[in-house]
């Protein structure tokens, strides 16, 4: 059984969103990222098949399909590191949805470009207030 992941996707005031940001589906990683986005109006985090899981406005929870999991599960990681009780984990993000695909015309085959991870994380900082 692999590890099951979720995208994230970060939206500015004007509804403008980032590529997707792949993490693992566990409550250090969930817990991680919101709290690095505590400072963005919208994320909205889904399965790898783009179910819906949840959303937050500047940090908080709105919304979440899994009640049972938020509670039980995510509240107790999310909550000590909001109020600074517990360090923010480190983020595992998988930047693949920030590569380029680079088609060719003298060839049907698609090329991806590597990622600059440093430069998708200064586009995070400088467009939505974002370090990861």
């Amino acid at each position: 059984m692999r590890d099951e992941k979720l995208l994230v996707y970060i939206y500015d005031s004007n509804g403008n969103r980032a590529p997707a940001l792949v993490i693992e589906k566990n409550p250090e990683q969930i817990a991680g990222i919101i709290q690095a986005t505590q400072y963005v109006p919208e994320i909205t985090i889904t399965t790898e098949l783009d179910q819906f899981f949840l959303n937050t406005s500047y940090g908080f929870v709105f919304k979440c399909t899994d009640q049972e999991y938020l509670q039980e599960v995510l509240l107790p990681v999310l909550i000590p590191i909001q109020l600074e009780e517990s360090s923010v984990p480190e983020l595992k993000i998988d930047w693949r949805f920030w590569a380029e695909d680079d088609e060719s015309e003298d060839s049907d085959a698609e090329v991806k470009v590597e990622v600059d991870v440093e430069e998708c994380k200064k586009y995070l900082k400088e467009n939505f207030g974002v370090e990861v």
